[in-house]
């Protein structure tokens, strides 16, 4: 019998901790909880999925309609022991009655249970999301920068809150984008100095990701630096650095001409020498020799290393 009124105690007890089911009870005036976003562009809504990762704040994970983990996560206290001690101290008579019924001991499991339950609802629930203008505006710098990005260097971005009709706690956050038009790579040309670089260059320019009439696109420029890099060391120039690579692109500011001319720049070998740098050609570097070590090179003795075995123009040391 105690034990079926310990649990209908828990109950009662837990009642205060759950009641948040209306979580908007507690929030500031003027707060409003984030139900949504959405994103128009040119007037069309959209629910792209690489845009929404550029949002800094997006809605509570929702269960029939409810933001349950957020519920679960207001309705935890901070100090549920404490809050349990002044309930129970509120009244003599109730804590007289309690411990009539109740051992200490049984009391102490109650208070334990709260206090774990409440662990529980913070572990599992997430902190309600109420919409923020510092964060709506973040969101709108990643969009403008993700849109400039590709080739959008006009592209208006602005956002307004609707309040939800049927409940005047909630509000959604439009983002509306007037994207403009687009830019387009015009002509390709390059400033190499290295003539060796520029030979091996010219000879692979059909896999260039760069292209004359293709959209604007700062991936692709970031493509064409690591393609360049990747056939350099594999043409023999294995000191090839990257950072040699640079690309020039104007935009016509009045937005009237939408072809930008590109030009790639790369300079010559850098090497600092006596905290100088010196500037240097860059050459083809071919194989010697081969070495090859059949076991740990460290654990072979010197004697080991002085006998080898050649065989197809490889030296092999065991």
């Amino acid at each position: 019998v105690k034990y079926r009124l310990v649990k209908i105690l828990l109950f009662i007890f837990l009642i205060p901790f759950t009641e948040s089911c209306v979580i908007s009870k507690n929030i500031e005036k003027g707060k409003l909880i984030l139900k949504s976003n959405q994103i128009l562009i040119n007037g069309n809504s959209i629910s792209k999925d690489s845009l929404k990762p550029l949002l800094t704040q997006n809605k509570n994970k929702y269960f029939f309609g409810f933001p349950l983990s957020a519920s679960l996560y207001e309705s935890s206290r901070k100090n549920p022991d404490s809050i349990f001690n002044k309930w129970l101290k509120k009244s003599s008579k109730k804590e007289k009655k309690l411990t009539k019924i109740l051992s200490k001991k049984q009391i102490q499991q109650i208070k334990k249970y709260i206090q774990n339950f409440n662990d529980w609802k913070e572990r599992n629930g997430e902190e309600l999301q109420l919409i923020d203008s510092t964060k709506t505006k973040i969101s709108i710098e990643n969009l403008k920068s993700y849109f400039k990005n590709n080739g959008y260097f006009d592209a208006n971005i602005s956002s307004k809150i609707e309040i939800d009709k049927n409940n005047s706690n909630y509000g959604k956050v439009i983002y509306n984008i007037l994207l403009g038009n687009q830019y387009y790579l015009d002509s390709i040309k390059s400033n190499i100095q290295s003539k060796l670089l520029d030979s091996i260059y010219s000879k692979n320019l059909e896999s260039s990701f760069l292209k004359k009439n293709n959209p604007f696109n700062t991936l692709d420029f970031e493509s064409e630096r690591n393609r360049l890099d990747k056939l350099f060391k594999n043409s023999g120039i294995y000191n090839f650095q990257i950072s040699s690579i640079s690309f020039e692109a104007s935009r016509d500011s009045s937005g009237l001409d939408l072809r930008i001319p590109v030009k790639i720049n790369i300079s010559e070998y850098n090497s600092k020498n006596d905290n100088s740098q010196l500037t240097d050609e860059y050459k083809i570097h071919y194989i010697n020799k081969i070495n090859l070590y059949t076991d740990d090179f460290i654990s072979l003795s010197k004697e080991d290393l002085e006998n080898s075995l050649e065989y197809d123009n490889i030296n092999i040391f065991s």
